[in-house]
């Protein structure tokens, strides 16, 4: 279930149980946006289904899982999890006692889910430019992708000058002003884009936090605080925060074609 990305990983069938086949699937799935999307599907194909398989796959991931014996617990249904553990993976919405949290069967298999797409996000983070040449010496890999539910970016056609400025300043790893993001993230939401892709999209950021990026996106599609969602800024304001590389005669980067 892992990845592995090496620079010289090649496959021509999708295996979800082989490494080589998986780096090449999320090169191409971190390229087209979707690495969140792609790593959920993975799961969906080759997750384990005995508890004890979740708990060996957990330990193996550096979360010491304990059972009700090892915790002292005195309920026989319930495992544990040191805090420290799941702090290691951004993961703080719990309760704990004495340093341990306490999860059902059920809680586990989520923590599992969790922690994968974590982990392979990571792995993609960490791979760097590799993650471009496997995906350009496997093309066919796109179609694995595809099968996953992602779509190209360059499927997003006629985008004006200005959001092809900022998605390239991205792609380039990029610091962009906090108007830049404002502005391509209502853009891609009046396009169509996910939350989840937006955020695949963002992480080639110098200063990249999921925790804040998710919260921020979802604001501004309004699915927190006030409930508003945000439209796309006018060739105007544009102009006026200095994202205005050419003039192409309309008056919303939306009605550009």
């Amino acid at each position: 279930m892992i990845p592995l990305f090496d620079r010289s990983a090649t496959a021509e069938v999708f295996d979800p149980r082989n490494p080589a086949a998986l780096a090449v699937f999320y090169a191409h799935a971190h390229l087209m946006g979707c690495l969140e999307r792609a790593a959920a599907y993975v799961w969906t194909q080759v997750r384990p289904y005995e508890i004890a398989e979740i708990i060996r796959l957990l330990r193996s991931w550096g979360v010491r899982v304990m059972t009700p014996f090892e915790a002292g617990l005195l309920q026989t249904y319930e495992f544990a999890v040191p805090a420290v553990d799941l702090f290691k993976f951004s993961i703080s919405s719990f309760c704990a006692e004495r340093g341990l949290v306490r999860m059902s069967a059920r809680r586990l298999f989520e923590l599992a889910h969790t922690i994968y797409i974590k982990t392979v996000q990571r792995l993609v983070k960490e791979a760097g430019e590799a993650v471009r040449e496997i995906a350009s010496i496997n093309p066919h890999g796109a179609a694995w992708a595809a099968a996953a539910g992602c779509r190209a970016r360059e499927e997003v056609r006629g985008t004006p000058p200005c959001m092809k400025a900022i998605l390239n300043a991205l792609k380039n790893g990029e610091n962009l002003p906090h108007t830049a993001r404002f502005a391509v993230t209502t853009y891609l939401l009046r396009r169509g884009w996910s939350v989840d892709q937006i955020v695949d999209l963002f992480r080639t950021a110098p200063d990249f936090n999921e925790k804040i990026t998710r919260y921020q996106v979802q604001h501004i599609a309004g699915q927190t605080g006030g409930r508003k969602q945000y439209a796309v800024p006018s060739c105007r304001t544009m102009s006026a925060w200095g994202l205005c590389p050419a003039k192409c005669g309309v008056r919303s980067p939306t009605q550009f074609k």
